[in-house]
Order: structure tokens, then C-alpha cells, then sequence
């Protein structure tokens, strides 16, 4: 190690912790395309409105008048479902004039969307989204069968029409005009950015969180969201959701957590790939746990209370939540906390082993609840804190840490 690894700066504690992570600030990444549609419905609609999953569209919106929106979400990672001869559009057509004929949607009630998660085009689909008046979706339709069908009366082109999308195709230009028409009429396309998470992130802090907690709350929304979806289905109950209630529920997760109160973490669990590789590192946090004979698992526990303990840092700092000189006082105060409990450990276990001296200020320490700023601190901080202390060999649990870890 270094002597610039061993320096105490501000600087290079926020560099050091950011390097040995292998995530980033913002978990809330990895969540279904359908999960995040849903929480962003549940952020749009209006008061007394009903978001769904699975129950008459991928995503449903129902308000208190009776009036749908139903949505089709497309995850456009690899090519375009909204080509002028994709399987995905088409379908998408069908299906929606499926429900039509059932009764399960009124096509004067109902508003028709795709979401594709990535900026895509398609000739039809661009036609059919601009249509807002009957004439015009007529004319949308005529556009859409002369680009597949040819022109009329003949329909040259037909034929060649894929097998894939035939059938679809055929039920649109088929089926019953006049619906079809107001069909067209009431549909639209939504394109995201490239990142449906990100622009769910724009949504939550415009509508209702404050900037410095948004990543934790969005996390804690989406899974709210999916355990209440799952719990539903798994008693063969529709997914249904009413927006007042995620909105009560959200809004007191936000004020149970705001940073008046307590510093909230960006960071989740490491991965074990992650723990076990930092493992085999052995740093000097973990050399000095090794003086203590510690067991595997409070090392592997260790490892991801120093990491997260160092992504929450970074994040804190860089947005401005804590002062960079406040983390120095708070190790200064963990620093006197350890001098405190080793001197008051020596005098009271004399009789005791180095080794045993040593996991009882481990413990101690480990216990510690400690304020920065006057906030509450998740539980892996203090104890990942007193990780980096170690490992930068400004306290140690053996009694004779120094010397120990210089003959190593």
C-alpha cells in the first residue's frame, strides 16, 4: 500500500471507497419494463384513477368517469416492434380489436397507446398516431394498405404480405371500419428517451420527491409495486392499484425518510462475486480482522458494510447532503469512540486474551450508533466507517495491531 493510499484526505476516502465498488448511486435499475410503466401511471394519473397489469392491457388506467387507457409497452433494446411490417404492431392492433369485439374495451371509451422504450419510427405507425380526426384515420388506414396491400381495388401486393403478420394485418384492414377509424383516432406513441428509468426519475422528482432521496425512494416504489401486484395474482385477484393509495403510501415513505431526519442509503447489498473477489484482496480492514481470528462471516459482512458505507459517502458528497468536512469530525468522533472503549476494555479484561480483548472492541464498535450532521445513519455505515479507519491503520481491534500487521 502506498503512502498516498494511507493519507487521510477527504479526497482521496471518497476516490478510494468509489474504486473498490462495483455499482453506482440509484439501484433502482433492473426492474421489468412492465414495473416501471406501471409506477409511472401510478405518478401520471389523475386523483381516484385505477392502474392495472394484465387485467384489459399491459398497463390499464381507469378513471372515475369509466374512461381506459391502454398500453402496450415495447422494449426496443434490439430493433423496432413499430417497423411498417413488425409482428409486435400488429399484433398489438389485433389484439386491442380482439377486446373491442368482446366487449372488454369500448373503442369510444378508450385511449390506445404503445410505449416504446427507445426513439423509433415507422411510416404507419407515425400516420396512424397523427390521425386525431376520423377523416384523417381514414386516411391513415388507406396509407397503411397501399404501403402493405397496394392500391385498390387490385391489392397487388398482398400476397406478398409476411406469413408472420398476415392474419393481424388482415383483421385490422378487415374488420368493421367505423371502429377502426375511432380506433386509429384515439391512438398514440410514446417514445422514451433510451432509458425508461431515467425518465421515471424526472417524473418522481417532478411530481413528488425531493432530489436528494429520489434514487432510495424510486427503489423502495418499484418493489412496493411489484409485491402488491404479486400478492394480488397469487390469490387469482386482478392487479389492480388505486393511484390514491400508492400516492398516500409513497408520500409517507418520503417524509419518514427525508433528510431532516435521517441520511438515506443509495446502496443495496454487494454482490457475492463482488465480496469474495474484495476478499481475496485481503486489505487491511480484513488483515486486521484475520488478527482476531474473526470468522468468514463477519469478514464477508465487513466487506459490504466498507463498500456500502463508501457508496453512501460518495453519493452524500457529491450531491451536497453532507458538508466534506462533517465526515471528517465523524471520524474524528468513531476515532475517540475506539480509544474510549480500548482503554476501557484493557482495564476491565486484564485477565483476558489480546485476542479476546480484541473481538470485544471489535463488538463495541460494531454496536455504535453514531449521528452525522445530526442525522440517522443506515445501520452499515458506522461499522463500514470503522472499516476504513482500519484499513488506513488509524485504529486496529488487536491490541498490538501495528506491530502484528508490520511482521506480516
Amino acid at each position: 500500500m502506498t503512502n498516498e493510499n494511507k493519507t487521510r484526505s477527504k479526497k482521496k476516502t471518497n476516490t478510494r471507497i468509489v474504486k473498490k465498488s462495483a455499482n453506482v448511486p440509484g439501484q433502482y435499475l433492473g426492474y421489468s419494463l412492465q414495473g416501471t410503466r406501471f409506477l409511472v401511471k401510478l405518478l401520471e394519473a389523475e386523483t381516484g384513477t385505477a392502474v392495472s397489469l394484465e387485467v384489459f392491457d399491459d398497463i390499464g388506467t381507469e378513471n372515475n368517469s369509466g374512461k381506459k387507457i391502454a398500453e402496450q409497452g415495447k422494449s426496443a433494446l434490439v430493433g423496432n416492434p413499430i417497423a411498417d411490417r413488425s409482428k409486435d404492431l400488429w399484433k398489438t392492433f389485433s389484439n386491442w380489436i380482439d377486446s373491442i369485439k368482446t366487449g372488454i374495451l369500448d373503442v369510444n371509451r378508450t385511449s390506445f397507446e404503445i410505449y416504446v422504450s427507445h426513439p423509433k419510427n415507422g411510416n404507419i405507425v407515425r400516420k396512424f398516431s397523427d390521425a386525431k380526426t376520423i377523416e384523417e384515420a381514414k386516411d391513415a388506414i388507406s396509407f397503411a394498405k397501399r404501403e402493405l396491400w397496394g392500391e385498390a381495388p387490385e391489392y397487388e401486393k398482398k400476397e406478398n404480405v409476411a406469413l408472420s403478420i398476415q392474419e393481424y394485418v388482415s383483421d385490422v384492414f378487415l374488420y368493421d371500419e367505423t371502429t377502426v377509424y375511432k380506433l386509429i383516432q384515439n391512438f398514440s406513441l410514446n417514445c422514451g428517451s433510451n432509458s425508461p428509468q431515467t425518465d421515471l426519475r424526472e417524473l418522481m422528482n417532478k411530481y413528488l420527491c425531493p432530489d436528494e432521496i429520489i434514487d432510495y425512494v424510486l427503489e423502495w416504489s418499484l418493489g412496493w409495486v411489484k409485491r402488491k401486484t404479486d400478492m394480488l395474482l397469487e390469490k387469482s385477484l386482478p392487479a389492480i392499484i388505486q393511484v390514491n393509495d400508492f400516492r398516500s403510501e409513497v408520500r409517507s415513505f418520503i417524509r419518514k425518510h427525508d433528510r431532516r431526519t435521517i441520511l438515506a442509503s443509495v446502496s443495496i447489498s454487494q454482490d457475492q462475486d463482488i465480496i469474495e473477489g474484495n476478499l481475496k484482496e485481503l486489505s487491511t480492514y480484513i488483515k486486521q480482522l484475520e488478527l482476531i481470528n474473526s470468522k468468514y462471516e463477519d469478514k464477508y459482512s465487513a466487506v459490504n458494510d466498507f463498500l456500502r458505507a463508501g457508496i453512501d459517502r460518495s453519493y452524500w458528497a457529491e450531491n451536497s447532503l453532507v458538508h466534506e468536512s462533517s465526515f471528517d469530525e465523524f471520524e474524528d468522533s468513531l476515532t475517540r469512540e475506539w480509544s474510549n472503549s480500548n482503554e476501557e476494555i484493557e482495564i476491565m479484561h486484564t485477565d483476558k486474551s489480546e485476542i479476546v480483548r480484541g473481538k470485544l472492541l471489535y463488538l463495541k464498535c460494531k454496536r455504535l450508533e453514531k449521528h452525522l450532521e445530526g442525522l440517522e445513519v443506515p445501520d452499515h455505515f458506522v461499522p463500514g466507517c470503522f472499516h476504513a479507519l482500519s484499513d488506513e491503520r488509524v485504529i486496529g481491534w488487536h491490541p498490538n495491531y501495528k506491530t502484528q500487521l508490520e511482521r506480516d
